[in-house]
């Protein structure tokens, strides 16, 4: 370990400004190219895609419904919610498409979420990027990093 390093008894590592986190052998990985995590009350979503890996919130940052199971485009780099079509850059958390839903599917949405206080404005909400996280494989372990 390096004298910048500061071992924690959970399986963490901070260094420098960074607490890195071991999240899973990267073999688990070719069975699940999707995993989540539950790391200091954040969900992420772990992604193994042209054997690289990310790390993102796994909720949507509409509706806040999990990512998992999301359909990755590794050419285009990016993520897309299976349940209002939204998609974003996996790297950089960018959104690249928002709410891709129909006109129908949108009235409908506005329909059903009518009277609900907590949904009010829910199809009209401006783009959220989703957060990403800091990855580094190190001894055949995927690490996630945090600010310090």
């Amino acid at each position: 370990m390096e004298s910048n390093e500061v071992k924690k008894d959970n399986g963490s590592v901070s260094e420098k400004e960074i607490l890195w986190t071991k999240l899973s052998h990267t073999n688990s990985f070719n069975e699940d190219s999707q995993q989540v995590f539950n790391i200091n009350r954040n969900e992420l979503l772990a992604i193994k895609s042209d054997n690289n890996y990310y790390v993102v919130s796994n909720r949507c940052p509409h509706a806040g419904l999990p990512l998992k199971g999301c359909t990755i485009d590794s050419q285009e780099q990016t993520l897309t919610c299976v349940w209002h079509h939204s998609s974003f850059c996996y790297k950089t958390g960018e959104v690249k498409e928002w709410l891709k839903v129909s006109t129908f599917e949108r009235i409908l949405g506005k329909l059903f979420l009518k009277g609900n206080k907590q949904a009010e404005g829910m199809m009209d909400m401006e783009p959220i990027p989703v957060d990403t996280f800091m990855t580094k494989v190190e001894d055949d372990h995927l690490w996630v990093g945090f600010d310090n």
